[in-house]
């Protein structure tokens, strides 16, 4: 009878108390590793002795495990001793199997998975759901593509705690598949999941020695970048923070992909409701760190204040409280510090702010107006991922919303909100980034979409086919002697300011008056010693490939767009089809020519293309200082001058790497990126009318 006398209190404030989730399999899983997480050389079974320690806890603070991190000379000792070998010997059946059977378990313990992210990074429960069918799927991928194994090797991931748990899949998978032993650093938060894929995956049949953990706080990459053994480094975070300054002497493969908020743009003719839920949900959804995560809201000026009131209403509506209640919309776990300075800075200058809740506590924050971004509130980027709050603005033209989407160094993800088609389709052409989202902030990703990080959002491919030709390793084609002193050095800013301008132009081009102009030059050096492969070349690229699916109600546009500015090095075995790809592609060129021969060639097919598309310098290592050094550049194929390719990570993050076989395909791959369109198809498919 005591509970039905709340009966009628429930209905006065429709507030049912809390319910807490489960975390008993998780809590039993914890005990069963001693409540320990550890990567020890000598002694496997204990932890290593004077080594700094992460004790993590539960909501109410009661203890639940340690971690154990790795100092340097751990990590020197834990790449010694994994083998590369084991691995790379598996049978390609073998290899495909094991990969299946990682993707079956991860489902098995789909629960095991989501209990673990709520006690030790506080993501609800419904968030880590909607991850498991994507980090089980990489591995499902990935296991056809295990006959095409290369030399071995290992493969390091430096993945931070507020990564999105599918990348972890998203690296290991392809690295497995490719024949790569694995060392994964990783940081406290995140150490439990990846102890357990660990078991997950020597449970399958991978080889105990050929998978290792590093939990470490550090940023030194130097033990990777040393050693012979380590072929390619995935980065998941900014490489160019001014963490890592390390020197990759030995040419490491790099890739990054880098984390910072994206932007979304809202037009009148939206359907504002729909955009404040999709909002709200990729703004503070699995705490924010979703790759897509929104935190400059742009809408047009004559809807900003409908916008604005009825986001204040969704949010002010929403449960805000820590992991384990069941109702909670939004998890508590924030810096609260942080938001609260931000906060007192912004209303001293005028700006007006929104909180859902109280100040006492962490709550989802709006900021509103220009001043935001003019008064720079955000000092950086990570002043930003702190505060998990977001900026809404006016806009008044298509052109003004574009700019201002565009005035940021990630090249990732943005959204667009319209029902006009033609709208939204100009706005996704005009838009700099590789994935564009047309009235939704929220994405179904799958393991066979590539995702191409532009601008300061990484460098490299992942997913897919292109991101598992990222793992193959091989050797840079060695160049031609470099010319030291060139008789005359011109103007590399000048030469860079003009190939950008007219790469504008020439993208637009249409491809057929692109082949006219190729054509014209075939031509014209019928008797040219290369034409053979530039004809072949030509053949390959202008089969247009674009890709159009479905995935889970979205229809998915993939094409390939130019990357800007291209710089090729000489070399006979691929030069020509380098060139033909990245002019064809919509790129321009500044082509590195030491053979006098080769460049009398090129010099008429640079008279042949509109002024500043095609330019030719010497091959020169004060030249290719320069352009190294200038941010409009966007790759530089086959160069392995020493001098610029030792400098610091953070300083070399525009070279890329060249592959001997199948060369037009991987200068395709380093000339373009994937530009993905993401727009929802409708429920009418599901409906029933019977």
């Amino acid at each position: 009878m005591a509970a039905r006398s709340k009966i009628p209190e429930i209905f006065d404030n429709m507030d049912y108390g809390e319910s807490e989730e489960s975390v008993e399999e998780a809590l039993e899983w914890i005990t069963s590793k001693g409540n320990k997480f550890f990567t020890s050389i000598e002694n496997p079974n204990e932890p290593p002795p004077d080594r700094d320690l992460y004790k993590l806890k539960r909501f109410n603070y009661d203890p639940l495990c340690t971690v154990y991190e790795s100092n340097i000379d751990d990590i020197t000792k834990i790449i010694e001793t994994t083998d590369v070998e084991c691995w790379i010997q598996q049978k390609s059946l073998s290899k495909m199997l094991i990969l299946n059977r990682i993707s079956k378990a991860i489902e098995k313990n789909a629960n095991l998975i989501v209990q673990l992210e709520l006690l030790f990074r506080e993501i609800l429960a419904k968030d880590s759901k909607n991850t498991i069918p994507l980090l089980s799927n990489y591995f499902r991928y990935y296991s056809a593509f295990a006959d095409q194994s290369g030399e071995g090797g290992i493969a390091v991931g430096v993945v931070p705690d507020s990564t999105y748990l599918p990348y972890l899949g998203l690296f290991i998978a392809p690295a497995l598949a490719r024949g790569y032993s694995i060392v994964l650093q990783i940081l406290p938060d995140l150490a439990p999941i990846a102890f357990l894929l660990k078991d997950i995956a020597k449970s399958a049949g991978v080889p105990e020695n050929a998978f290792k953990i590093i939990p470490s706080y550090g940023g030194n990459l130097q033990p990777y970048l040393n050693s012979e053994k380590v072929k390619i480094i995935s980065i998941f975070e900014e490489a160019n923070n001014g963490i890592y300054g390390e020197v990759n002497g030995l040419h490491k493969n790099i890739l990054i992909l880098s984390k910072y908020k994206t932007p979304t743009i809202i037009f009148d003719s939206a359907d504002l409701d729909s955009a404040c839920e999709s909002v709200i949900e990729s703004s503070w959804g699995y705490r924010g760190w979703l790759p897509w995560s929104t935190d400059t809201i742009l809408v047009q000026e004559n809807v900003l204040e409908t916008f604005y009131n009825k986001l204040k209403s969704k949010l002010a509506g929403l449960k805000v409280s820590n992991a384990l209640d069941k109702s909670s919309d939004i998890t508590l776990k924030n810096r609260l510090n942080s938001l609260d300075k931000l906060v007192k800075e912004a209303q001293q200058q005028g700006i007006e702010v929104f909180r859902s809740k109280n100040e006492e506590e962490w709550c989802p924050t709006v900021f509103k107006g220009g001043k935001v971004k003019t008064n720079n509130v955000f000092k950086t980027d990570y002043d930003v991922f702190k505060a998990r709050a977001v900026t809404v603005l006016a806009f008044r033209s298509i052109d003004e919303a574009v700019a201002l989407a565009n005035n940021t160094k990630q090249g990732l993800w943005a959204s667009v909100w319209s029902e006009n088609i033609g709208l939204v389709n100009e706005v996704t052409k005009k838009l700099k980034v590789s994935n564009v989202l047309v009235n939704t902030n929220n994405v179904p990703l799958a393991p066979d979409v590539v995702i191409s990080p532009i601008k300061d959002s990484g460098m490299g491919n992942f997913g897919g086919t292109d991101g598992f030709n990222e793992y193959k390793f091989s050797d840079l084609v060695k160049p031609e002697a470099l010319v030291e002193n060139p008789t005359t050095i011109p103007s590399i800013n000048s030469i860079v300011s003009a190939a950008k301008a007219a790469q504008e132009s020439w993208e637009k081009v249409p491809r057929i008056q692109k082949q006219k102009i190729l054509l014209e030059f075939v031509e014209l050096n019928t008797d040219w010693s290369e034409l053979d492969a530039f004809v072949r070349a030509f053949s390959r690229a202008t089969i247009d490939k674009p890709r159009s699916t479905t995935i889970s109600g979205y229809q998915l546009t993939s094409s390939r767009e130019p990357r800007g500015i291209v710089v090729v090095c000489n070399n006979a075995k691929w030069c020509a089809e380098s060139i033909l790809t990245t002019l064809y592609e919509g790129n321009a060129l500044i082509l590195l020519e030491a053979d006098d021969t080769r460049r009398k060639v090129f010099e008429r097919l640079k008279q042949l293309l509109p002024k500043g598309v095609l330019n030719l310098l010497p091959y020169s290592g004060s030249i290719i200082e320069k352009l190294s050094a200038n941010k409009q550049v966007s790759v530089i194929l086959g160069c392995r001058f020493d001098g610029v390719l030792k400098g610091s990570l953070k300083e070399s993050m525009i070279f890329r790497r060249i592959c001997v076989d199948n060369s037009h395909l991987d200068c395709g791959r380093y000339a373009t990126y994937t530009k993905n369109v993401w727009s929802d198809i409708g429920k009418s498919s599901t409906c029933n009318f019977s």
